[in-house]
């Protein structure tokens, strides 16, 4: 009869073992997914827009400062394009806005 016991027990310490052994893998797989979804977002949040320009003699934007790094780049806005963002009095040439001074800096000048 002993011998029925520790099988009895035997067979109750495998089965707690295995229903451990599941939660334990749910757990992980759980935390393997929040840690995936962490590091891999699926959105991205967009850059806030809060700059406004003159482009072709009308109000455009607002832009991000991304975009409008972009358009100085390619010509669009110039170091004479009016700008204004949240803050300013007035519109102002993109010259004397700072955000834009690196960017535009670095723009060659006109051939003479």
């Amino acid at each position: 009869m002993s011998d029925d016991n520790l099988s009895m027990e035997r067979m109750m310490e495998l089965a707690m073992g295995l229903s451990m052994t599941s939660l334990f893998q749910q757990a992980m797989s759980t935390a393997h997914t929040t840690l995936n979804n962490q590091l891999n977002p699926t959105h991205v949040p967009e850059p806030p827009r809060y700059i406004y320009a003159v482009i072709e003699g009308r109000q455009q934007g607002p832009f991000s400062l991304g975009e409008v790094v972009e358009y100085i780049r390619k010509g669009v806005i110039t170091p004479q394009t009016y700008i204004w963002k949240q803050g300013m009095q007035n519109w102002l040439p993109a010259e004397q806005v700072g955000d834009l001074t690196p960017e535009l800096s670095a723009i060659p000048p006109t051939l003479p």
